[in-house]
């Protein structure tokens, strides 16, 4: 092995010694770590420098290379990403990573030598077409300029390989070192002092954290001209780059992608129930209602226009449900549908918002029906962002089957739950089960129902333990019109954006910072800039704000 790839082998193993899983998370990486969000860790205990997931990797290389994205991932068989509150980060690394790393940056290299190659076509001095590979090439992988010994080694890894096996091999070599480096791998966090002894993220630092938050890709050309430029280094600059970035086709594109991890939409694809209960509930029927809950999503999160962006309201109170030709007869919607989801009114008085999207209820259910515990946990950690603490072990109370004719609903099969007799049930059920039996007017595919088993559906629910949204409800239609203009929930939504943007777990203080502004300007809107409400201004706050683009000390690389 060259000693360019040695050293780069020791930087990333070093940089491994560096990482903190957080705590939940898995020590191999193997399955991906998972954290509950029961509660915020100290800040200290956050990691100091995150690597790319494997969604950035993905757009890193293809923005890298020029490649489209069909086909095999290039992160295919890296280990899958840590799981913390719902959203996948890039936490943890472990031996694993750096095995995998190695494998996938060989196996790249190869794919795409004759487009790195492609820069040399018309130069004949190997020397020179090394200089230019790597001038093309390691300045955009690492996402920011090169240092003097950077661009030495690389250069001499680039001489060692040519001259006994030619430039072909040399230019492979050199495209593998890129994508192994940890410059590559890495979000790299670089400072710069300001005024007031303070210091703030350099402005190459600053473009990737602004690209990556709105675009889940490395910047843009634009983004790395402005950079170079010194425009990265004032607010203003930083506002004008982040509206550019989230107006463009990246940025739209890449948007509703939180909301999509927030959901697990890439699950419903997957999921299976009993034949005999739900026949019409095919594979190729269960892919169109993801493909019809991603619709929702983007539509709801995105919205129709600048002038009337995607909100919290448009979130929880959005009317269209979105079928194609096998999910419309499976749900006795009238009309002629194709292979492309279209969104219609359907069940007005029933539906409303993302939480009564067929996908979503068919996703949070049991093989043999609805399932009110999940969808209440669901609700409960990822849209008011409870603290929930998980179930414990050998929990004696047995819930009766379905088939036992004394008990024919699902609500009364877990009455148990919330029945204060049971304690090692009711101390977490009691803030779960009321919410969850608000959706038992939808089966387990996510149809509407007012009757189980012969016997009448009880609906009624309550949202307990918050700050401003708790009461009674008649049904989730009714706890979702709620949702959408309840504080909780803005701050929640707010939170999970914040978070997003730093990828990194809850910290002691964060709920502090979001509430300082976050969750105003997504249910309000900002007066100082004329924003509008909705989340493409909440990203925007996010982008320009202080705790954003200032590097604060001690966990400055956060």
């Amino acid at each position: 092995m060259h000693r360019f790839f040695s050293g780069f082998l020791a930087a990333a193993l070093g940089a491994a010694a560096c990482y903190e899983a957080p705590p939940g998370a898995s020590p191999s990486g193997a399955e991906g770590g998972v954290v509950d969000g029961s509660s915020p860790v100290p800040s200290d205990e956050t990691s100091r420098t995150l690597r790319l997931t494997r969604d950035e990797y993905d757009r890193t290389v293809r923005d890298l290379f020029g490649l489209s994205m069909e086909g095999a991932r290039p992160s295919d068989g890296l280990p899958e990403d840590d799981l913390i509150e719902g959203l996948r980060y890039g936490t943890a690394v472990t031996a694993l990573h750096i095995e995998k790393e190695r494998a996938a940056a060989e196996r790249i290299a190869t794919q795409v030598l004759d487009l790195v190659m492609f820069v040399c076509v018309s130069i004949s001095d190997d020397e020179a077409c090394g200089a230019k590979v790597v001038a093309t090439f390691a300045p955009r992988a690492f996402r920011r300029p090169l240092s003097d010994r950077e661009s030495t080694e690389l250069l001499a890894l680039y001489r060692s390989q040519a001259l006994p096996f030619g430039r072909r091999e040399a230019v492979r070599s050199v495209t593998e070192a890129l994508l192994f480096s940890p410059q590559f791998l890495l979000k790299e966090p670089r400072q710069e002092p300001v005024a007031n002894g303070t210091s703030a993220w350099d402005s190459f630092t600053r473009a990737s954290r602004l690209s990556y938050f709105l675009t889940g890709s490395m910047p843009d050309d634009a983004l790395f001209t402005a950079a170079a430029s010194g425009k990265l280094a004032t607010k203003s600059g930083v506002r004008s780059e982040a509206i550019r970035l989230l107006d463009g086709a990246r940025g739209r594109a890449y948007l509703p992608e939180l909301y999509r991890q927030l959901f697990r939409s890439e699950r419903i694809a997957g999921i299976g129930r009993d034949a005999r209960l739900y026949p019409g509930l095919t594979p190729a029927a269960a892919a169109d209602l993801a493909r019809g809950f991603d619709a929702f999503l983007r539509d709801a999160v995105l919205g129709t226009s600048k002038e009337a962006p995607g909100t919290v309201d448009t979130l929880f109170r959005g009317k269209q449900v979105y079928f194609t030709g096998t999910t419309a007869p499976l749900f006795g919607v009238p009309g002629a549908f194709d292979a492309q989801p279209r969104g219609v009114p359907f069940e007005s008085d029933l539906r409303g918002g993302v939480l009564l999207q067929p996908g979503f209820l068919a996703l949070q259910a049991r093989f043999d029906g609805s399932d009110p515990i999940h969808r209440g946990v669901f609700v409960r950690r990822q849209i008011l962002c409870g603290d929930l603490a998980d179930p414990p072990p050998n929990i004696p109370v047995q819930i009766p089957a379905a088939t036992d004719a004394s008990v024919p609903t699902t609500r009364e099969r877990f009455s148990q739950h919330t029945d204060p007799s049971h304690p090692a049930c009711y101390s977490c059920h009691q803030a779960i089960d009321p919410i969850g039996f608000a959706f038992e007017g939808f089966d387990g595919i996510g149809r509407s129902r007012t009757t189980e088993n012969g016997a009448l559906v009880d609906t009624s629910g309550q949202v307990t333990h918050t700050a401003g949204t708790d009461g009674p409800v008649a049904n989730a239609h009714e706890m979702s019109e709620r949702f959408a203009t309840s504080p909780d929930v803005a701050h929640c939504m707010a939170r999970h954006t914040w978070l997003w943007a730093l990828r990194r777990p809850r910290t002691v203080g964060d709920d502090a910072v979001v509430d300082r502004r976050f969750t105003a300007v997504l249910m309000q809107g900002d007066a100082t800039t004329g924003d509008l409400p909705g989340f493409r201004s909440l990203a925007l706050a996010i982008a320009t704000d202080d705790a954003f683009i200032s590097a604060p000390g001690p966990d400055a690389a956060r």
